[in-house]
């Protein structure tokens, strides 16, 4: 007589208990994918954002401590949308050129003017010197829905607003 073992005393999975696994598995995967390009939605123009307002402060910080008038100027390069700073008591950039992800655009009103020209001018008491607000929109393009930001710069305080859809 063999021994074979019994049907209860087998180890092992069924096929079929393979495949539920299987397919649990890879409806979980899919929710998660689905869940983590969601989430990326919405980064870059935070990012930009951020980036932004954080260069907005160290501009009106480095006006106050040289004492000094610093611009900001807006450009746009094949596409490609960037941001700088000038001491224009001296003539020489301040800090690097940034640059906005891919799809993250400008679409300020005053575009039309950016060539040499700053949108944003602090002196050494920190304000912008102006009298008007000087809002900079970025626009997310690529994404459905579209997200938008305006940038709001304070002319007395020299202080900066967010507003918009961007999260």
């Amino acid at each position: 007589m063999t021994d074979r073992p019994s049907r209860l005393s087998r180890h092992g999975f069924t096929l079929l208990e393979l495949l539920t696994v299987v397919a649990i598995m890879a409806l979980l995967m899919g929710a998660t994918t689905a869940a983590y390009f969601g989430l990326g939605r919405g980064a870059r123009m935070r990012g930009s954002i951020n980036t932004l307002r954080g260069t907005i402060g160290l501009i009106r910080q480095e006006a106050i401590l040289k004492g000094q008038v610093i611009e900001l100027y807006l450009f746009e390069d094949d596409g490609t949308y960037g941001y700088y700073a000038t001491n224009t008591t001296h003539g020489y950039q301040v800090g690097e050129t940034g640059y906005f992800p891919q799809g993250v655009v400008i679409s300020t009103p005053s575009v039309s003017s950016w060539p040499g020209n700053s949108v944003v001018a602090f002196h050494p008491a920190g304000s912008s010197g102006s009298t008007t607000t000087a809002p900079i929109t970025l626009r997310e393009t690529g994404v459905t829905p579209a997200s938008q930001a305006t940038l709001t710069v304070y002319p007395l305080t020299g202080l900066t607003r967010v507003s918009g859809d961007y999260d």
